[in-house]
């Protein structure tokens, strides 16, 4: 008696278990066809947003292993190619979904900015030493990433609008 039930019990969690994964699955399969369905404004928020999270998580290993423990001289090397690489894909998406200007300007230009500084909120600043080797690579990498970040992404945009 007792073993049948166990057997009713597991037979269900595996019917459930199931059932919701097929769940989930018509759930994706819909959001698919409505990201299809929708309009350009809407999806490129949606990329850009798991750009993003997914930028900010990789640019944080990316800091913790490698631009606070490599030479000098290989993290600026790092934090370029992390600039450079943020900027060419945000303008990719930018010019393959087309925005709004809004959403060009705040969610494009800008939040790709955000991405591109690796370091961004992995440190407590104020508890950073004042003129330490510590505060000036953090430093060194933020700005080195960002602007790297805003000059490739001038150069790429007047490259395509053909004025470069």
């Amino acid at each position: 008696m007792k073993d049948s039930k166990h057997r009713q019990i597991f037979e269900r969690l595996g019917e459930v278990r199931l059932g919701t994964i097929i769940l989930i699955i018509l759930i994706v399969l819909i959001l698919l066809l409505l990201l299809l369905k929708i309009g350009h404004n809407v999806r490129f928020f949606f990329i850009a947003s798991i750009f993003m999270f997914f930028g900010r998580k990789l640019g944080w290993s990316l800091s913790k292993k490698f631009l606070y423990t490599l030479p000098s001289t290989l993290a600026l090397s790092l934090s370029f190619f992390w600039g450079f690489i943020t900027a060419t894909g945000m303008f990719i998406l930018i010019s393959w979904q087309n925005p709004i200007l809004i959403l060009r300007i705040i969610i494009g230009y800008a939040l790709g900015c955000y991405v591109s500084i690796p370091n961004f909120g992995l440190l407590d600043e104020t508890r950073l030493p004042e003129g330490g080797q510590l505060n000036k690579r953090h430093t060194l990498i933020s700005f080195w990433s960002s602007i790297t970040y805003i000059l490739v992404m001038i150069l790429l945009s007047l490259w395509s609008s053909k004025k470069l």
